[in-house]
């Protein structure tokens, strides 16, 4: 019979190191392979049109930062007049 508490797990630090082992390797292999993809591209690709690419991905990315900005602010927003409405009325 076990004596461990149900709800209880077990901690091994080995197992836990190699997971995040590989979960960083698969970071770096997700960040890198952009980078060590640019001569593929650029052999398919003229210069411009990977430029052309490039600034695209890049304004998507920004324009992705601000909405998830724009949203963060709204609920705060939100969160705000809540507080200020319950307020008043107390």
């Amino acid at each position: 019979m076990s004596t461990k508490n149900k709800g209880e797990h077990n901690f091994s630090l080995q197992a836990f190191g190699h997971r995040a082992s590989v979960y960083a390797i698969g970071n770096i292999t997700v960040l890198a392979s952009p980078f060590l993809l640019i001569p593929l591209y650029t052999h398919f690709m003229p210069r411009t049109e990977y430029g052309l690419l490039a600034t695209l991905l890049l304004s998507g990315n920004f324009l992705t930062l601000l909405l998830i900005a724009f949203n963060g602010m709204a609920l705060v927003l939100l969160r705000l007049i809540a507080y200020l409405s319950v307020k008043r009325g107390s």
